[in-house]
C-alpha cells in the first residue's frame, strides 16, 4: 500500500488497511487489486493530510520570515549601513529559497 493512502472496496467501500495487495474483500468477496487500482478506491488518509498542511504552513512561515529580514534591510540601508543590509537580504534570499523548496507539491 502506497503511503498516505488508504484502499476502500469499491463495491462495498470496507476498508483494506492492512489487507494484501490482491485479493478478496473480506466484507463482500469482491476481487481486488490494489496495484492496478483494480475494485478499488483510495483516499488521501488524515495522517497525509496533516503532513500537508504542516509543509503548507511551515513554507509561509519561511516566506514571512524572509519578507520581514528584507524589509529589515531595507531599514539598514536607509541608515546607512549598507554591510548589514547585504548581510540581511542574502540571508533573506536564502530563507526565501528554502521556503520555495519547502512548499509542497
Amino acid at each position: 500500500m502506497r503511503q498516505g493512502l488508504v484502499y476502500f472496496c469499491e463495491a462495498c467501500g470496507y476498508d483494506l488497511r492492512g489487507s494484501a495487495r490482491v485479493g478478496r474483500c473480506p466484507e463482500c468477496g469482491a476481487e481486488y487489486d490494489m496495484k492496478v487500482g483494480r475494485g478499488v478506491r483510495h483516499e488521501v488518509s488524515d495522517d497525509q493530510q496533516l503532513i500537508e498542511n504542516i509543509q503548507g504552513g511551515a513554507a509561509k512561515l519561511l516566506r514571512i520570515a524572509a519578507l520581514v529580514a528584507l524589509l529589515g534591510a531595507g531599514g539598514l540601508m536607509i541608515w546607512g549601513k549598507l554591510g548589514y543590509a547585504v548581510t540581511t537580504a542574502i540571508a533573506a534570499g536564502v530563507i526565501y529559497a528554502v521556503g520555495v523548496v519547502a512548499k509542497p507539491k
